[in-house]
Parts: C-alpha cells; sequence; structure tokens
C-alpha cells in the first residue's frame, strides 16, 4: 500500500491486535502516543522507526528483521508483538508492560497512553490529522 489512510492505519493495528491477543485500543493507544499513527516517524534517536518506533533490539526480539522495521505492516505486527511480550513480562499489568514498553525514556509514558486507551479516544484524538501518510 503506497499511502495510509488513518483509517487503514487504525484497522490494520486493530486487526494485528486481534489476531496476537492484544487489546486493540491499548495497542491503537501505543501507535498514537508512539508516532501520532505515522507510518513514517522517526525518533530523536533516529533508531526508532515507524507507527509503534520500533528499536532495532526490539525488533530482533520479536522476530523482525530490523532491517524492516520501517515498513508499516511489519511495524505494526512487530509493535503488536513487543507489546503483548511487554504484557507477559508484567503479567498483565497494563502499566508495567507501558513502563517495559517505553522503556522508562518518559516517566509521562503510561499516563499518556492511558489517556487514549478508551473505545474511540485514540481514534478522535486528532493526533495526526485526518489524512494520508506517504
Amino acid at each position: 500500500m503506497a499511502e495510509w489512510t488513518k483509517d487503514q492505519i487504525i484497522a490494520r493495528i486493530r486487526g494485528e491486535a486481534q489476531k496476537q491477543g492484544v487489546d486493540p485500543d491499548l495497542a491503537v493507544s501505543v501507535a498514537t502516543q508512539e508516532s501520532y499513527l505515522n507510518p513514517n516517524a522517526r525518533g530523536d534517536n533516529g533508531n526508532s522507526l515507524g507507527l509503534f518506533q520500533l528499536q532495532p533490539a526490539a525488533a530482533i526480539d520479536v522476530g523482525v528483521n530490523p532491517r524492516f522495521r520501517h515498513e508499516p505492516d511489519v511495524n505494526i505486527y512487530g509493535g503488536v508483538a513487543f507489546l503483548k511480550q511487554k504484557l507477559t513480562q508484567a503479567k498483565g499489568n497494563v502499566a508495567e508492560a507501558l513502563r517495559r514498553y517505553n522503556g522508562g525514556g518518559d516517566p509521562n509514558y503510561v499516563q499518556n497512553v492511558l489517556r487514549f486507551f478508551k473505545p474511540g479516544v485514540a481514534e478522535a484524538s486528532g493526533r495526526p490529522p485526518a489524512g494520508t501518510y506517504t
């Protein structure tokens, strides 16, 4: 897919989350916080890429070739798998899983994700503006 609309991004994230047994609202909330649902997002450190801001080590941890983590479908698969891994490690404790996902870099990360973690909130957040990303 050359261009992704916000609705297509959300649908792909939700579908992958359901396949992997992760709450779709939580997965969309994490991607919203990480990239504002921009598949071309690049983190400040230059190592974090895509919707879920996957770093090379995280990609490898979940069986994703880090050279392809910038591709939206690969990033969605890897991001949801990494979130699932953190939820498993945290024994289902969402706040702890989010702290682990973030690696402790942002003290407000858990609070920021949780404010989107209600059905429809991440989609209606206004971040990013509706449109397409290339």
